[in-house]
């Protein structure tokens, strides 16, 4: 039994913390050199997720417009159909 626990977890989470810095290094290179690299992973994730971001803009203003345009026809239709029903009225049939 430890006489002081709550040292020991600080010490133990301590330990993890500098893993990152440590870690590397029986593996032959250096901790910073694997912070590093973790770090440009995820320079390159959030540059991968910023160009998805475009990607999505650019596909809702595409959706955007063929909504616009499919509800412009909408309303193309019912004026031509109502134009025709009154020529018909016109005409007498």
């Amino acid at each position: 039994m430890e006489l002081f626990p709550q040292i020991s977890s600080l010490n133990s989470r301590f330990e993890q913390g500098m893993d990152g810095y440590t870690g590397g290094v029986s593996g032959g290179i250096s901790g910073a050199a694997a912070l590093s690299g973790a770090d440009g992973q995820m320079s390159s994730l959030i540059s991968d997720m910023t160009a998805s971001d475009e990607a999505q803009k650019s596909m809702n203003n595409k959706i955007t417009m063929l909504k616009n345009d499919l509800d412009f026809n909408v309303a193309l239709n019912k004026f031509i159909g109502k134009a025709g029903d009154n020529a018909k009225q016109l005409v007498g049939q």
